[in-house]
């Protein structure tokens, strides 16, 4: 399962990830949106929820670098959507940079370091 978060009331990707309203889920042709429930907690408690959705990738424009380590250490791949515009429909997952320890610290510019 695939999750982007998006803004609270439009498909247009959210600035931020932990804080995103709205959470589009796309699994093979099926898309549902979901309200994220734990929207701004730094607890454990965000993070297991994409657990229970059966959620492997996140597709973000920003995020930090715990959160990012917080997932990866869950199996979630992240995905950095650069500089996009328009509604999550016009995203090009293809062309998304996959985070990785390697380019995480330099790609990772929210929150704190």
């Amino acid at each position: 399962m695939i999750a982007i978060p998006i803004r609270a009331y439009e498909d247009v990707l959210a600035k931020g990830f932990r804080k995103a309203p709205r959470f589009l889920l796309i699994e093979g042709k099926t898309r549902r949106i979901v309200t994220n429930p734990c929207r701004g907690d730094k607890s454990d408690v965000f993070f297991a929820w994409f657990d229970t959705l059966g959620v492997r990738k996140i597709y973000i424009e920003n995020i930090g670098l715990r959160t990012f380590w917080k997932l990866q250490r869950r199996g979630i791949d992240v995905y950095l959507v650069q500089k996009h515009k328009g509604t999550v429909d016009m995203l090009d997952l293809a062309s998304a940079l996959p985070l990785t320890e390697e380019n995480a610290e330099k790609h990772c510019t929210m929150g704190h370091r």
